[in-house]
């Protein structure tokens, strides 16, 4: 007995060491990807639905660069980079966001002064504050064993067009 005891005991610990990160930890790793312009880590961050229009709307630049060069100048003029229609041939999507995420600003992540969590089943909303006053909302969800951002207003000065 006591040997079936001392194996289950293991396998929780291992279990509990390599459990997935909370829902405020991923918002975290997300505005963390955004402060060292890290496309890859911030395309990770996020739900497939969420990154699947990323990607689809990167293509439909690519492909509006090949038919309207004018109007896909003018689309990457909006997003506010330094971009030149020839990088979107040369540049991966990875590469791409990462530039997107240049001009996007967060208040420093020391400066934070609460964070707050709600969840359901498995969709959870993470509010990060910062002593500034600014205050963000994330809405995430449970997918591939991991919590994944599926939403925020951070997200949509990313994604603005």
């Amino acid at each position: 007995m006591d040997i079936l005891r001392i194996t289950l005991t293991a396998a929780i610990l291992a279990l509990a060491a390599t459990a997935e990160a909370t829902p405020v930890d991923a918002v975290m790793d997300l505005m963390d990807s955004i402060d060292r312009n890290d496309g890859e880590m911030f395309l990770a961050s996020l739900s497939d639905g969420l990154k699947q229009q990323i990607e689809s709307a990167i293509e439909g630049i690519r492909t509006l660069a090949q038919q309207q060069p004018e109007l896909a100048l003018e689309m990457l003029l909006r997003i506010d980079t330094d971009l030149k229609l020839s990088d979107l041939e040369w540049y991966s999507n990875t590469q791409l966001v990462s530039i997107m995420l240049e001009r996007v600003q967060l208040p420093s992540g020391d400066m934070i002064s609460g964070e707050n969590l709600s969840m359901s089943g498995r969709n959870a909303q993470v509010t990060i504050s910062w002593y500034s006053g600014y205050s963000a909302d994330f809405q995430l969800v449970w997918e591939q064993s991991s919590w994944k951002v599926n939403g925020s207003s951070i997200l949509e000065t990313v994604l603005r067009r």
